[in-house]
């Protein structure tokens, strides 16, 4: 192996699609201990190598990152729906793997502000929390089970208390959902939440 990626200041992420993204040494090295690690210990093989290879991630999340260390700013929600879930799921797996600080609180923000019922009391405000449910829920088996037990107890919340028409029709057209929202309520005691069976 050559050091020659060791001298240069920037480090490369590199995905699946062989795209490759550079952030500087330095600020990789402020944002992440693993990070740190990669661009200044000879011991491990990114150190010689100047880059890493990010598998199974797409491009539009590692770009998210680079964003964040870089504080050029996460791009939210100009994506489409669906990517959007995509995006939030996969950030939230790179903050966690590569401890980068702050930005697993900024990604569980986000969320929290795109899929809780509060701002849906319009039918503007209805629909986007609807799209954001249907875009989590369809990615079910990627979703952390933190974002989704959070996403389950704020509704769960909701629902118990008096809330907007057409949010039981959101969490009963989801199964998976209205079924963790309904265990959620029993846990809880919740005596005011009716979710009937669809």
């Amino acid at each position: 192996m050559s050091d020659s990626g060791s001298t240069g200041p920037n480090f490369t992420f590199i995905s699946d699609k062989g795209t490759k993204f550079q952030a500087p040494k330095g600020a990789l090295s402020i944002y992440s201990p693993v990070f740190e690690k990669m661009v200044t210990s000879p011991s491990w093989m990114e150190f010689h190598d100047g880059y890493v290879r990010i598998p199974a991630v797409e491009d539009s999340s590692i770009q998210g990152m680079v964003d964040f260390i870089c504080q050029t700013g996460l791009v939210w929600w100009s994506k489409d729906v669906k990517d959007r879930a995509t995006y939030v799921v996969e950030l939230l797996s790179l903050a966690q793997r590569f401890t980068i600080n702050g930005l697993e609180e900024n990604v569980r923000a986000k969320f929290q502000t795109w899929v809780y019922p509060e701002d849906a009391g319009s039918d503007d405000g209805l629909k986007r929390v609807r799209d954001a449910v249907d875009a989590v829920c369809q990615i079910r088996a990627r979703v952390q089970d933190e974002l989704w037990e959070a996403m389950v107890e704020k509704w769960t919340e909701v629902l118990n208390a008096e809330h907007p028409s057409g949010l039981d029709e959101i969490v009963k057209s989801h199964p998976e959902f209205a079924q963790a929202v309904r265990q959620e309520a029993a846990r809880r005691g919740f005596q005011n939440l009716k979710l009937p069976s669809r």
